[in-house]
C-alpha cells in the first residue's frame, strides 16, 4: 500500500529567498520491498538543473559553462517501482524528474536522476 501525505512546516530561510518547505512521504507495505531500499530523491521540485551530457559536451571542447549552459527546472518528480504480477518489486526503485526549461516551455522532458547534474554543481567544474 503506498500512502502520500503532504506536510506542511514553517518557511525555511535561505540565502535571499524564504520558501516553503513541502514534505512529501510516502509510505511502502514492507511485504513488497523485499531486498530493496528506497532511495532519496538527489533533486527537489524548483531546482535548477543542467544535462550533464551538455556539461561534458562543454567541458571536452574547452567552453566556458557559466553563460553556455541551458537551463532547467525540476518541476515534477516520479517514483518509478518495477514489479512482478504479484507486485514484488524487480529492481531497485529510482527517481525520474520532470524538467522544464527555465525560459518559457511548457512541456515536461523526463529523465533519470544520473543525467542531471545541479546548476551549481555543474559550475564548480568548470576550470575557466
Amino acid at each position: 500500500m503506498m500512502k502520500t501525505i503532504l506536510q506542511q512546516r514553517s518557511p525555511a530561510k535561505t540565502k535571499s529567498l524564504d520558501r516553503q518547505l513541502i514534505t512529501i512521504e510516502i509510505w511502502r507495505d514492507p511485504n513488497l520491498v523485499g531486498d530493496f531500499n528506497y532511495p532519496h530523491p538527489n533533486f527537489t521540485i524548483g531546482d535548477l538543473v543542467v544535462l550533464r551530457q551538455e556539461v561534458d559536451l562543454l567541458l571536452n571542447n574547452w567552453v566556458s559553462l557559466k553563460d553556455n549552459l541551458t537551463l532547467f527546472q525540476i518541476r515534477a518528480i516520479e517514483l518509478v517501482e518495477e514489479t512482478s504480477c504479484s507486485g514484488q518489486l524487480t529492481e531497485q526503485p529510482y527517481f525520474r524528474y520532470g524538467i522544464r526549461s527555465k525560459f518559457g516551455s511548457k512541456q515536461l522532458i523526463w529523465c533519470d536522476e544520473d543525467q542531471l547534474i545541479s546548476y551549481q554543481q555543474a559550475l564548480t567544474l568548470d576550470e575557466f
